[in-house]
């Protein structure tokens, strides 16, 4: 038996076919919830079982018996009862099963109509609400929908014990075509302080938060014009203002100001808060964009420029990670309608029901969109020009337009039965200013509504806690000494001088030993690190890439990190750590980081002693550390996991 066959694909029939070793087979499914045609679902597995059981047969048999059996004609077993919904939101389901996606579509309703089988529910229990709305401020408007909902008894669920009561966030879902929806609404729920939680995959680079982080770390790395356009642009200059303000290097004095307080902060992770802090963008999508770039930057060597890179990798892939909510939590639920698939929930919210949106423009993005009253017409065009011999040539405006658009509407009906069938009681459509057809298509009244959260007053203590599912690499777990160093140490006045400088100082010394021509510019630091390595009379390496391997609780884990510089001598090899720190207040923290490259030194020259050193910059002290052994860097490692 396999279920769910309106997801299969032509291949998977066959393997099914190959690997089943008999003539008793069973697929089920229901042709209505095939909505994975972007990972080559094809509905007609399961429209057209009998007629692709023959064909594929005889195909594989081709050239040699793949298959022993005949197949006789497929019996078909008509599955009619339902134990989700009420029967209202069943019957109000197959009417989008037959509504148009543009106004301009031609369906044949009846055929539609025909290969539906009608759906009995389960329960005699039928007071479902089916409601729609429009709003400019769509987001507003559904919080204001779901504060309506809540403890109102006209909207009643029904519980575990089985009997009926007012509703909980919980009880509600608000399920969306696109994730950027989901994303916006959920930052609109943090700023009203409603309960709510996003479960499934997120695009964490393309929300703002990360756009204004990416912009403020281009800053720092380079003073980039691509970073000061975004944030004052964000800010509230005018395109003109913004390039005049670049063209003169006259920035806003509070933004310098801002820029040179984010220079004195040591981690990345303090950046990414401070920027968070300074922009309001504190709610749960900027947690997840902190805590991906803070577990990105512990399981790498990454510099600051590294990092740049790779959010804007990020950005163009469209990178996803996983964001749920705690268990047991009552807050509302945002998904995708893809996500949804197998759920079910009291009510439904089914949002940005709006043109380009839902039924998708097909064309990647929102760079390029179709509105139905501009379509081209003619595929074929008669021209004289191109060429200057009369033919008939193919109207390129028409590919480009067909580009655009999905190859046909059939699988956006079924997305949007998907969506509504996923609702026990009610169904809520919502749509903004321009609303798509299917909300004009469906038997529902539409409410325009012009939202009013002044009295809002959420129930406390019931956000939900966030976490971050950041996939497993493959091999062994990998670490970076900075996963292990307790950045508590970094916090209040502790003598740093921020990365900046610390990158200035490090890139010189790593120069110097290359034999480059650089100037100290009458820097403290830089002297002191020119004096150190003019003293060394043996063999020096600078920025050595170092991976040290070890074995955990019978698993493999590594722990990689740069060594900033080797000293080399036939008897001796020294590992040295530049600090800029003008304190010695971390050292406790710095031996850990030093330990590994001991060990990883150690392991290569095991006929050599090896020392390891801190130089401080600032004063040239260099200071010896006692190395941790590997039983106490393991038992670092089974610590950090706890």
């Amino acid at each position: 038996m396999v279920d769910e066959f309106q997801d299969s694909s032509e291949i998977q029939f066959n393997l099914m076919l190959l690997l089943a070793g008999t003539d008793n087979i069973c697929v089920v499914g229901d042709w209505k919830q095939s909505i994975y045609s972007f990972q080559y679902a094809d509905v007609d597995n399961i429209r057209e079982f009998d007629n692709r059981l023959h064909r594929f047969v005889d195909e594989l048999n081709r050239d040699a018996q793949r298959i022993a059996f005949s197949p006789s004609r497929a019996a078909d077993k008509r599955l009619t009862r339902n134990y989700r919904s009420t029967q209202s939101i069943l019957d109000f389901s197959t009417h989008v099963l037959t509504a148009r996606a543009t106004k301009s579509e031609s369906l044949d309703t009846e055929a539609i109509s025909e290969e539906v089988t009608p759906l009995e529910a389960d329960t005699d229990h039928d007071e479902s609400r089916i409601e729609a709305l429009t709003s400019e401020n769509e987001h507003e408007a559904i919080l204001e929908k779901i504060d309506n909902i809540v403890d109102n008894d006209d909207y009643a669920v029904e519980g575990d014990d089985g009997e009926y009561h007012a509703p909980k966030y919980g009880d509600i879902a608000v399920l969306t075509r696109t994730r950027d929806f989901g994303r916006d609404l959920l930052d609109t729920a943090n700023a009203y302080d409603l309960p709510m939680a996003y479960e499934g995959g997120i695009e964490v680079f393309r929300t703002d938060a990360a756009k204004l982080l990416l912009a403020w770390l281009r800053i720092l790395e380079r003073n980039a014009d691509r970073g000061w356009a975004l944030v004052l642009e964000e800010a509230g200059y005018t395109i003109d203002e913004v390039k005049a303000i670049i063209d003169r290097d006259a920035y806003p004095d509070a933004m310098v100001t801002f820029c040179e307080e984010l220079r004195e902060m040591e981690t990345f992770g303090g950046v990414a808060r401070r920027v968070f802090d300074r922009y309001d963008r504190s709610g749960p999508t900027a947690d997840v964009v902190l805590d991906t770039i803070q577990s990105v930057y512990s399981t790498t060597t990454f510099t600051r420029g590294e990092l740049i890179q790779f959010i804007e990798a990020a950005i163009e892939d469209g990178s996803t990670h996983e964001v749920d909510a705690g268990a047991g939590t009552n807050a509302v639920t945002v998904q995708t309608i893809h996500a949804t698939k197998g759920l079910e929930y009291p009510i439904v919210i089914l949002a940005n029901m709006n043109t380009n949106k839902f039924p998708s423009t097909g064309g990647g993005g929102s760079d390029i969109a179709y509105t139905d009253p501009i379509g081209l017409r003619h595929r074929k065009v008669y021209s004289v020009e191109a060429h200057d011999v009369p033919h008939v040539y193919d109207n390129w405006q028409t590919d480009v337009l067909n580009k655009c658009l999905p190859p046909n509407y059939d699988e956006e009906r079924r997305l949007l039965y998907v969506a509504i069938t996923r609702a026990e009681s009610h169904v809520i459509l919502a749509g903004g200013e321009d609303p798509n057809v299917f909300l004009d298509e469906v038997p529902v009244d539409i409410e325009p509504v012009d939202p009013d959260l002044s009295t809002f007053e959420p129930i406390e203590d019931e956000h939900s806690p966030f976490t971050v599912d950041i996939p497993e690499p493959d091999g062994p777990a990998r670490y970076s000494p900075h996963t292990f160093i307790d950045e508590a140490v970094f916090e209040g006045d502790t003598g740093g001088r921020g990365m900046e400088f610390g990158s200035e100082v490090h890139e010189f010394a790593e120069r110097y030993v290359l034999g480059e021509a650089v100037d100290t510019d009458g820097n403290h630091d830089k002297e002191n690190v020119k004096e150190l390595l003019d003293s060394l009379d043996g063999k020096t390496k600078a920025e050595i890439d170092a991976f040290l391997p070890l074995t955990v609780d019978d698993k493999e884990v590594t722990i990689g990190g740069i060594i900033d510089l080797l000293h080399i001598t036939p008897d001796q090899i020294d590992i040295i750590d530049y600090k800029t720190d003008l304190t010695t207040h971390a050292e406790n923290e710095y031996e850990k980081q030093l330990s590994i490259y001991y060990h990883v030194v150690a392991d290569q020259y095991p006929d050599r002693e090896v020392t390891a050193s801190i130089f401080y910059t600032n004063d040239g002290d260099q200071r010896g550390i006692t190395h941790l052994s590997k039983s106490d860097l393991r038992e670092m490692v089974r610590t950090h996991r706890v």
